[in-house]
């Protein structure tokens, strides 16, 4: 990982790692093809000389797939591909929005909306988006289950911590509950 705002004067720098923001256009219900979109993007994301690549929210499924995530066949096919996707991607970090199967659903929800950090060739963390939207034309609330704690860690990724959509803004959200105020 390469460290920023560094002087050559030895004063302790955190490593920031170079980011790549991979704003595809994924195809709703199109897993092969998202896939291979992904994998594509990872590719040049390394190429371009990047640590980490960020995906956007549920890049995997595509977005929104709506009944799509209530089918157990796609919610296991989804989360095959996150695996074989990760085995392929080496000297760099990835972001990859998917919906991962759950093991304690709540009514019709069987999996959460999910960011899984991909390196070495492993998926090596997942975070479960907290707050799901349910006003408009989202409908999150009835086709996901609700995650419940934070991501962070040691991976390029996860050093800072990571959140999905609302989990950022949200005045409800322990993101923004944690943060103190803003001076006027």
């Amino acid at each position: 990982m390469r460290s920023s705002g560094g002087s050559g004067d030895n004063s302790p720098v955190a490593a920031i790692p170079r980011t790549a923001l991979a704003q595809i256009n994924p195809t709703v219900g199109d897993l092969d093809g998202n896939a291979a979109l992904i994998a594509d993007w990872i590719e040049k994301a390394k190429t371009a000389g990047a640590d980490l690549v960020v995906f956007p929210e549920l890049c995997m499924t595509g977005y929104p797939a709506e009944d799509l995530y209530l089918r157990p066949d796609f919610i296991r096919a989804n989360a095959l591909q996150v695996a074989e996707l990760a085995a392929g991607v080496e000297g760099i970090t990835a972001v990859v929005g998917f919906a991962n199967p759950v093991t304690d659903p709540v009514g019709v929800a069987i999996a959460a909306n999910a960011a899984a950090v991909i390196e070495d060739g492993r998926v090596i963390a997942v975070y479960h988006k907290r707050l799901l939207p349910n006003y408009g034309v989202f409908d999150e609330f009835r086709t996901f289950r609700d995650g419940a704690d934070p991501l962070m860690g040691g991976s390029a990724a996860a050093s800072s911590g990571l959140t999905i959509c609302e989990d950022c803004w949200d005045s409800k959200s322990p993101v923004m509950a944690s943060r103190p105020p803003a001076p006027i």
